[in-house]
């Protein structure tokens, strides 16, 4: 393959799987959603809010007209303002979502994919131990046997004053 270019080439796929998933068309169906696409969390949001304002429009229906501005524009204006909100380069509802997953920890851990919890203390029953020693003759053969697996360190030699003043008069011969 004479003339063929050996260059390698390296791609890099990290800013496509940064992109959140989207939604453009309604599942199963040609017809795509109105001022789309939207991501799940956007969809959520919206679904919910509505949800919300139907099961709650005796609280809040009470300004003629202006219940059309409130069922109509707060949903769409959440959807809208959760396009492009990040909090530590998060959607909100997975910061909610790492957030609730955090505190729902056992404080302890897990152990063997089981939660960790302290033994409770065990208070012993009776009177107590007797703690004696032993007799010579038994402690005897632990002595032998520390002194077969470890030499003994030679003793220094004791000296009297009477021998180191005649060392030092015959000039340490």
């Amino acid at each position: 393959m004479a003339g063929t270019d050996h260059r390698s080439v390296g791609r890099s796929y990290t800013a496509g799987r940064r992109q959140p998933y989207l939604i453009r068309k309604w599942p199963g169906s040609r017809w795509t959603l109105p001022l789309g696409p939207y991501t799940l969390t956007q969809l959520a949001l919206l679904v919910g809010s509505i949800y919300l304002l139907v099961k709650t429009r005796m609280l809040w229906a009470h300004f003629g007209p202006g219940n059309l501005l409130i069922g109509v524009g707060l949903p769409a204006a959440l959807t809208y303002a959760a396009r492009r909100t990040r909090i530590e380069g998060r959607d909100p509802v997975r910061t909610l979502l790492a957030a609730a997953t955090y505190l729902l920890q056992p404080r302890a851990g897990y152990l063997r994919g089981q939660s960790y919890r302290t033994p409770a203390p065990v208070t012993m029953s009776g009177r107590g131990c007797v703690v004696a020693e032993l007799p010579a003759a038994q402690l005897e053969p632990a002595r032998v046997l520390a002194a077969a697996v470890t030499p003994a360190a030679p003793r220094p030699r004791t000296v009297g004053l009477a021998e180191l003043l005649a060392t030092a008069r015959t000039g340490g011969r």
